[in-house]
């Protein structure tokens, strides 16, 4: 292995730190694990078009049960790119036969629900190993950082739930509410024949969505358990440092050669003197310069060494055992993941059939955020009893004598006052920016009228400049400002 091809930082990172390196790699080549995916899977997806409705949960369930055959192009397309090396798609594909059946029982049966299974994948597929040197290899790579290698596969299978149920939302709200057609109902997604196909779809998507980052999560864990374990950055670093070291003695042996030519009469350049300048660039060479070396001690933790037991004829026993003992961890993580699998499954359910209860507690939560008003914002009064009746007359009367930043200040904290009567939560640590956002996001919900927003927008720029760039609106712009606000605010309608 070349570590000096590394396209990537090496150094010892804490465990979600890797985690983020993996995303990083996932982003850098996305398109590429992603095309390969698609071209690999999407034969599931056609074969679906050809299954009766009846037996679409097959389709879904089989792609998702070979999704550790899937991933393993994508794991070969990483572990090269990270060395500089990009792999045509061609060959990818062509390798993936090859890769799908390394041990390929083990990783479809009972390695199959292993919630590790994203940093164990290159043991088996870049390390060859097998038996009782990938069990070793394994407890080694899981002492430590391992954890968040569990929360991805959790995290991964929510994200797909997820995921399916926004493709469902999306699709929704291109459908007329004038439409009666019951798109939300269980008959059309489980009993029909097209919501099964729509099922298939939403869960194809999101699989395809989450896979590369899958895969590049688990080896970024995987790569930065062997950095802690071998000391590839010290590596790197001890052969960078022999390289410079190297060079420096080098380029001395020229400079002094150089030297001993110049210093030379010109009628001295004969076979005897130059035999002594080689054997003075000899010596050079063989002194400690080019020979010297540094030695550092370092604790390390020692391995625990298992005590041979005496009695022989009861190893195959303690064998079994150990070996059943596995099985029912992986077996208890698979019966986690599926419990998990299924509340969320519920709570979907219950989503979708009561979703009219949604609505009441949107509205429920829209009134709580009416009811409550603070009374100051950014340190100026905003209650309705620090305010003058007309505020656009008293505005306009500050502007005409000059006093400019009394009169916007009063234009923006009355218009601050219109958006919390309107229910948009603003907090004493936003920003203007953040209140202007604020507002503009909630538009749809709060049913702000356009010409109120635009009105604010206009108000909150013509205040940042003159309360920080110290630069007052042109006198026309000061007026209108002054002038528009009754009719930009319109009384609100409560409900």
């Amino acid at each position: 292995m070349n570590l000096e091809k590394l396209n990537i930082a090496i150094r010892p990172r804490r465990d979600w730190e890797a985690v983020d390196l993996g995303l990083l790699m996932a982003h850098r080549w996305w398109w590429q694990l992603q095309r390969v995916w698609l071209v690999i899977t999407l034969p599931w997806l056609l074969v679906s078009w050809l299954v009766p409705a009846q037996y679409l949960h097959l389709v879904v369930l089989s792609l998702w049960w070979l999704k550790p055959l899937f991933e393993r192009p994508l794991l070969l397309i990483l572990s090269q790119g990270v060395f500089g090396v990009q792999l045509e798609t061609r060959a990818v594909l062509r390798a993936f036969w090859r890769l799908a059946l390394i041990q390929l029982l083990p990783s479809l049966i009972w390695r199959r629900f292993s919630p590790h299974r994203s940093m164990d994948l290159p043991v088996i597929q870049l390390e060859g190993l097998r038996g009782t040197e990938r069990r070793d290899r394994l407890k080694v790579l899981h002492r430590d950082d391992s954890g968040p290698a569990v929360w991805i596969t959790l995290l991964g299978h929510s994200l797909e739930c997820l995921i399916g149920l926004a493709c469902a939302l999306l699709l929704g709200l291109f459908i007329p509410a004038e439409v009666n057609f019951e798109y939300w109902s269980w008959e059309f997604w489980f009993e029909s024949e097209s919501g099964p196909m729509l099922v298939v779809l939403f869960a194809y998507i999101a699989m395809a969505v989450l896979a590369p980052v899958y895969v590049a999560c688990g080896f970024s864990l995987y790569l930065n358990r062997r950095v802690k374990l071998e000391g590839w950055d010290l590596e790197i670093a001890f052969k960078s440092m022999a390289q410079k070291r190297g060079l420096l003695a080098l380029a001395l042996v020229v400079a002094i050669g150089s030297l001993t030519l110049v210093e030379q009469p010109a009628h001295a350049d004969t076979a005897s003197e130059r035999e002594a300048i080689q054997q003075q660039i000899i010596r050079i060479k063989e002194g400690p310069d080019f020979h010297r070396m540094d030695s550092r001690k370092v604790l390390k933790q020692r391995e625990p060494q298992e005590k041979p037991r005496e009695d022989g004829s009861l190893n195959w026993l303690w064998k079994y055992l150990r070996e059943l003992a596995r099985l029912l961890e992986g077996a208890a993580g698979a019966a986690e993941l599926l419990l998990w699998a299924a509340v969320l499954a519920l709570v979907l359910m219950v989503a979708l059939k009561y979703r009219s209860w949604l609505r009441w507690f949107q509205g429920t939560s829209l009134r709580r955020r009416r009811h409550y008003q603070p009374q100051t914002l950014f340190g100026m009064e905003v209650s309705r009893e620090s305010l003058p009746d007309d505020v656009g007359q008293s505005a306009l009367a500050l502007w005409q004598q000059g006093d400019q930043r009394a009169a916007l200040a009063l234009l923006y904290r009355a218009s601050l006052a219109q958006l919390l009567e309107r229910g948009v939560p603003l907090r004493d640590g936003s920003t203007e920016q953040e209140c202007l956002h604020l507002a503009q996001g909630l538009e749809q919900e709060l049913a702000l009228p356009p010409r109120s927003l635009g009105y604010f927008a206009s108000l909150t720029a013509a205040w940042r400049e003159l309360a920080y760039g110290h630069r007052p609106p042109p006198e026309q712009g000061g007026r209108e400002l002054c002038t528009r606000w009754r009719e930009s605010w319109p009384e609100p309608s409560h409900d």
